[in-house]
């Protein structure tokens, strides 16, 4: 995140995984801000791949404010 953002490293990160045509969704909850590295998750067997979408967000540690969401790329580990 810039340094300007109003991020900081305490605030909690979390991943949203939508199926779309199903109509599921899975709320993941990653890490902190001011961690690095990598997250991976399990689909379930039954969300159709080709029909995920993800998006993240973070909320302030003190749980009053949230970030706007973004959409991410999902990488397969196949």
């Amino acid at each position: 995140m810039e340094v300007d953002s109003n991020c900081y490293p305490d605030d909690r990160v979390y991943g949203v995984l939508l199926e779309k045509e199903q109509k599921l969704c899975r709320l993941v909850a990653l890490r902190e801000s001011g961690e690095s590295g990598s997250t991976s998750v399990t689909i379930p067997g039954a969300w159709k791949a080709e029909s995920i979408e993800a998006y993240a967000f973070a909320v302030r540690a003190d749980g009053k404010m949230a970030s706007d969401t973004l959409h991410v790329n999902i990488e397969s580990g196949n």
